[in-house]
């Protein structure tokens, strides 16, 4: 079943949500164990067990989602699946976006949105999509059994998907933060007087927004300028 792509953001947050608890649910089960606080210990297992059935659960849904995006097989990675996943819903909105656009209304009130040698939605759509196979590039040759990942130790190959996958989240958080994304976002945000295209970027601000998994330390990522500075004028102009 296909979902609605502010669906899949959902879920995406959900699951990015359970991450550090996962981790300080397992450190709590391991710390009471070692103080042979055993009934301590099984009620921390208990949680991880229900949460790790919610993680399982929550994957499986989002990798029906992104079956047939073209990247190929989906693989385990919670970082790779929310990461396509992000891809889909990017995607999807920029498509509603292309169709509003053909209203010749939106249009008119609309030109000032676009910088540079992005001056249509067409642009900044083909903008992103390169961007998007860029940042896909990054982490894809990594992938157990792709030629690059061949010769390294399953231990290596686990870590440097890991340092390129980092990397690929970096790429498409700070693809907000591109003027010519940003200088349109800020303007769409904020114009609610254009329903279809004011919610088709909003998603793609969700979508934007992924949190960042820093070494040393874990955090959401700070969120994209254009939400920071986003215009008050809600009039669509």
């Amino acid at each position: 079943m296909r979902f609605e792509s502010y669906m899949i953001t959902e879920l995406l947050q959900h699951l990015e949500q359970r991450g550090p608890v996962l981790h300080s649910q397992l450190i709590d089960a391991v710390g009471a164990i070692e103080r042979d606080q055993y009934a301590e210990a099984l009620d921390a297992v208990a949680k991880l067990q229900s949460m790790l059935q919610v993680i399982i659960s929550t994957r499986s849904v989002l990798r029906e989602q992104i079956i047939g995006d073209g990247i190929g097989e989906v693989g385990d990675s919670l970082e790779e699946i929310g990461l396509r996943a992000r891809g889909v819903v990017i995607l999807a909105q920029l498509d509603r976006l292309r169709d509003a656009f053909r209203d010749p209304m939106v249009r008119g009130r609309t030109a000032a949105w676009f910088l540079g040698e992005i001056q249509t939605i067409d642009d900044l759509a083909a903008l992103v999509h390169e961007r998007l196979r860029k940042i896909h590039a990054i982490w894809m040759p990594y992938r157990r059994g792709y030629p690059q990942s061949r010769g390294l130790s399953h231990g290596d190959q686990v870590a440097m998907f890991r340092i390129k996958m980092r990397m690929a989240q970096r790429a498409l958080h700070d693809l907000g933060d591109e003027p010519e994304v940003a200088h349109f976002l800020r303007h769409a945000v904020a114009a609610s007087g254009i329903p279809e295209v004011h919610l088709a970027a909003k998603q793609l601000v969700d979508a934007l927004a992924v949190p960042l998994d820093e070494p040393g330390a874990r955090r959401l990522a700070q969120p994209p300028r254009y939400l920071l500075t986003a215009n008050t004028n809600t009039s669509g102009t």
